[in-house]
């Protein structure tokens, strides 16, 4: 896993990749899964909730979450969270089931 470097809209070559409609993504490979593993990597040293891959300069539709499982409140008003890592989710793109 790595840390990428999160563009910034204020960099006019950043812009331009930010600003690019992104492309769907068809197969689920190595090495998506290892672009998803470097994006919830770069999102947690960025102190995030979520990334999306044009930020970390990549033109395609995915996108990963940090959902906390649980809020456990302790002494002192402090907030611990345990926490759940999504590794991958699969939307059908016609319909959805229950």
């Amino acid at each position: 896993m790595a840390v990428r470097r999160i563009l910034q809209i204020e960099n006019p070559d950043d812009k331009k990749i930010l600003k690019t409609r992104c492309h769907p993504i068809k197969t689920f490979s190595p090495a998506l899964k290892q672009l998803a593993a470097d994006m919830f990597e770069t999102m947690h040293a960025a102190n995030g909730v979520g990334l999306a891959a044009p930020q970390v300069g990549i033109t395609q539709r995915i996108a990963v979450i940090w959902i906390p499982a649980e809020v456990e409140e302790r002494e002192q008003d402090v907030s611990f969270f345990r926490g759940l890592h999504l590794q991958q989710i699969s939307v059908p793109q016609k319909s959805v089931k229950n």
